[in-house]
Parts: structure tokens; sequence; C-alpha cells
């Protein structure tokens, strides 16, 4: 699958964080699902450690999610907890359902245990 320049930056280890937050947003307003990956990945990535540039990513990942109508716990649980942080402030205003639904409070971003 063909990664758009946006997702490249991203990716790009050298790039700035201005930079990988503008395409973080560019990806979460104007792209579909192929730019999931890329996020997903840079998010992944034990060298990204800018904590705004994380929570940008989980922001954009929850941005496509909402914009799908779908919620991945699976690949949300996978994720660090900066960028969980930006999926949940997302998901608390646009979907408060799925909040409530897989039981997540905003400390620790994590469902409730049983």
């Amino acid at each position: 699958m063909k990664i758009s320049k946006p997702g490249r930056i991203i990716l790009d280890p050298t790039a700035r964080a201005d930079e990988k937050d503008d395409a973080a947003t560019y990806i979460a307003e104007f792209e579909g699902e192929k730019a999931l990956a890329p996020l997903i990945q840079a998010s992944l990535n034990p060298k990204e450690n800018d904590i705004p540039v994380l929570s940008d990513y989980g922001s954009a990942i929850a941005e496509l999610w909402v914009k799908k109508g779908i919620f991945d716990l699976k690949t949300y649980l996978s994720l660090p907890g900066d960028t969980k942080g930006g999926v949940f402030d997302v998901l608390d205003y646009k979907k408060p359902a799925w909040v409530k639904k897989y039981g997540f409070y905003e400390e620790g971003f994590e469902p409730f245990p049983d």
C-alpha cells in the first residue's frame, strides 16, 4: 500500500514535531483508513517520545475511527499512554457512548477492571 506524503512525514525520524503535528491533523481531516497504519506505526515507535505528537497521533486515530464508525479495542490497548490520551479526548467529546460502552475512565485511559 502506498503511504501518503503526510504518512511519510509521520514516519520520518528527522521530521520536526510541528511537521508531524500538521501531518496528523491533515490525515484526520482529509485521509481515510489507509492513513491509520502510519499513525499506529509511529505511535508504537519507542523512539517517538514527544508527548504532544503522540497525543496528536491518538486524536487523528480517533477521528478516523469516528468517521468510520468503529472502535478498535485491540489496537487501542496496544497504544502507548500518551496516544491513548489523544484517542480518549476525541472519543469522550465525539463518542461518549463508546467511552461508556467500553467502560473507560480518564485516569489511565483503560477500561475499568472487572
